[in-house]
Formats: C-alpha cells, sequence, structure tokens
C-alpha cells in the first residue's frame, strides 16, 4: 500500500465550445422521447464533462477548460433550476508555467460525497462533501495514482472505492499501447493498492467504463486496438469485457463482444458503455460507425464469461443486436 501524496490544487488544445446541460422536464421517471428535455444552459467553455446527482437531488457536473498552456477542471452545481457560478478546483501546475489538469470523471456517494479523478501526466483522486464542492479548499489534496489517461470510479455496498485507468505498457511490438489497470482503497481514498493489469492483451485500449452490480460485482467495458495515447486507437478496433466476483480481487479473462468485429477496418467496434438493468441484466451498448449502434444484455457471471473467452457457447449471454441504422 502507498501513502497519501500531499500535492497542491490549482489538454493540450483548447476547444471554444461550449457545455451544454440539459435536464428532462418530468418530475418523475420517464423517457425523454415523450417529455422532452429542457433548453441547454451554457456554463463555460469546456471539455471532457462528467455529472452526477446527489442525494438531495442536486446536479453536479466538472469538465477541463482554460487557454493555451492552461487547463483546469471547473466545477459548477444545480440547486432548485439555479446554476453556480462555474469556478476552477483543481490546477496542476507545470514547470514552464500554466496549468494541465484535464479528463476529470465525478462519483457521489451515498453519505453525498463527491470523488474525483482526473489526470495531468498521472492521475489523480480527490474528494470533497457536496454542499463545500464549489470551494476549492474543501477538496482534500489529491492523491497520485500512477501514469496513466483514462480513469473511472466507483464504489461499492462495503465502502469500497474502486478505480480504473489506462497506462501505457511498452514492449518491443508495441511501443505505445496502454493497458487497463485496476487500484482499490479500503479507508475512503487515503490509500490505494499497487495496480493490477487487468486488460492483459498485447494491444492498447481506451475509455473504460466500470460499473458495480446489486451483489457488489465489478464490470469493466473498454475499446481495444493499437494506442491509446490521448485517447486514440488504430483501426480496427474492437470492444471488451472483463469483470470481478471477488471484490477485485481476481479478474477473468477479457472477452471480446462480437469477435468478428475489429479484424478489418471495415469491422470496427467503439464507444461501449455498461450498465444494469432492473432484471439484474447487464446491458452494454456500443458503436459501428459504418453500420449500426449494438446491444448486448448478459449475467455477467464469471463461470460464463471465462466458458465465453475460452471459446464455448456462454448460457447467460442474451445476444446483439441492432438498435440504430
Amino acid at each position: 500500500m502507498r501513502s497519501v501524496t500531499m500535492l497542491h490544487s490549482r489538454l493540450l488544445v483548447w476547444l471554444p465550445l461550449m457545455l451544454l446541460v440539459a435536464v428532462s422536464l418530468a418530475p418523475t421517471e420517464s423517457f425523454a422521447q415523450s417529455s422532452g428535455w429542457s433548453a441547454p444552459v451554457a456554463l463555460g467553455a469546456y471539455w471532457f464533462p462528467d455529472v452526477a446527482v446527489d442525494g438531495s437531488g442536486r446536479v453536479h457536473t466538472v469538465w477541463s477548460s482554460g487557454g493555451d498552456g492552461f487547463d483546469t477542471v471547473m466545477y459548477a452545481a444545480k440547486t432548485e433550476d439555479i446554476w453556480s457560478r462555474p469556478v476552477d478546483i483543481i490546477a496542476m501546475p507545470q514547470i514552464a508555467g500554466g496549468s494541465e489538469a484535464s479528463r476529470p470523471t465525478l462519483m457521489v456517494d451515498a453519505a453525498n460525497n463527491l470523488h474525483l479523478t482526473y489526470r495531468y501526466t498521472t492521475v489523480y483522486y480527490s474528494q470533497a462533501p457536496a454542499g463545500g464542492a464549489g470551494v476549492p479548499g474543501y477538496w482534500r489534496p489529491p492523491f497520485a495514482i500512477e501514469e496513466g489517461y483514462f480513469s473511472r470510479l466507483a464504489r461499492d455496498s462495503q465502502g469500497v472505492l474502486h478505480l480504473v485507468f489506462t497506462q501505457n505498457v511498452q514492449t518491443e511490438t508495441c511501443r505505445i499501447c496502454y493497458h487497463v489497470f485496476y487500484v482499490r482503497s479500503m479507508d475512503d481514498g487515503f490509500m490505494w493498492s499497487d495496480p493490477v493489469d487487468i486488460s492483459v492483451q498485447a494491444t492498447g485500449a481506451a475509455k473504460p467504463q466500470l460499473i458495480i452490480d446489486s451483489q457488489d460485482n465489478l464490470h469493466v467495458v473498454w475499446e481495444a486496438g493499437y494506442g491509446g495515447s490521448y485517447g486514440q486507437l488504430s483501426d480496427p478496433t474492437s470492444v471488451v469485457y472483463a469483470m470481478s466476483d471477488d471484490a477485485g480481487n481476481s479478474w477473468t479473462r477479457p472477452y471480446t463482444f462480437d469477435p468478428a468485429r475489429g479484424k478489418t477496418t471495415d469491422s470496427m467496434a467503439r464507444n461501449i458503455t455498461i450498465a444494469q438493468d432492473g432484471n439484474g441484466h447487464l446491458v452494454t451498448v456500443w458503436w459501428h460507425p459504418r453500420r449500426y449502434h449494438l446491444l448486448s444484455a448478459f449475467h455477467g457471471r464469471r463461470s460464463d464469461v471465462e466458458r465465453k473467452s475460452a471459446g464455448a457457447q456462454c448460457t447467460g449471454h442474451l445476444g446483439a443486436l441492432p438498435i440504430a441504422p
């Protein structure tokens, strides 16, 4: 285990865009297609936004913003239909001047604490109470996880924090091939385990997504292909899944959804995400640029995933279906 590294708070390209936030108009559970969405609200110039909602219904959002050579993590919150003034909560000073704090991700726990990850060349973790997140001094001094790019965080029912991130693993055959690594914290983010490579593939990875199901099983999906630097993979690409049913102590071998894809540039898959439905099924959705979006529902049991990874028929897998032209 490693102790907390004390660092002072404060990407490469400026995008002159505006962060637009829209929420469903209906006060109860509904579909936006039937009830509509509110008008977008411009919060500021941005890239890489993320959003979370706490137990009181307050909406929290973070994004990366700045100018040439100066990126910071910005924060704003919405209470009773009023957005707070955006403030920069994190900056990472560089030796040559400026700041680079980018790729923020946000998660809220049952105690209304916000958990934040972001990156410079290293992935960092911090947290703050939801009620004070707009005050930079309320954020805990960041913990340096490891060198990396993408990150995603989740918390299980026992209060354990689980984090996946991508990091370059150089080999003779692939000088830039980012792998998916896993760490966890048993003490609310003060100390973290040593990283474990859960992708264990000869190629690279990007955009990992992590969820924890109702049984505290961990599920991770990502894009696979050569590369991974700044989130870029060379075609062809595929989408991959791995899971742990013992709190991250061990992981299944990666399983490639729809394995016929990813073999040619005309058969690539990208932008996978994952969730659990009300029946306990895991649902994944990914994108194929020339054909259609795909949806796959499955149980996510270790035995099924291991058998499928080995080439056997997976009885828990309900199949992939096109859902859009």
